[in-house]
C-alpha cells in the first residue's frame, strides 16, 4: 500500500469525509458523459427506464436546491452518527 495511503487511513473521519469529497470531485468526468464502457448492460437498463419514467411523468426531478439540500442533510446525518 502506498504512504499517502496510509496517511489517508489515519486520519480521523470527518477529514476522511472531506477527503473522499474532495477526491469525488476531482475525478469527475471532464465532459460530465458517461462512458458506454463504464456502465454495465443492467445500469444501462436501468438508467434507460428512468429516464423513460421521467419523461412520461411517473417519476420527477428534484431541483438543484433541492437535491443540495438533501444531500447537505445525509452529510450531517452521516458525520454525526460516529
Amino acid at each position: 500500500m502506498s504512504k499517502i495511503i496510509e496517511q489517508a487511513l489515519e486520519l480521523p473521519h470527518d477529514e476522511k469525509v472531506r477527503l473522499f469529497y474532495a477526491l469525488k470531485e476531482d475525478l469527475r468526468f471532464e465532459d460530465d458523459k458517461l462512458i458506454e464502457d463504464e456502465l454495465t448492460t443492467d445500469q444501462w437498463k436501468a438508467l434507460n427506464q428512468r429516464i423513460a419514467d421521467i419523461k412520461t411523468g411517473k417519476s420527477t426531478l428534484l431541483s438543484l436546491e433541492e437535491f443540495k439540500q438533501k444531500m447537505e442533510k445525509k452529510t450531517n446525518e452521516i458525520r454525526n452518527s460516529n
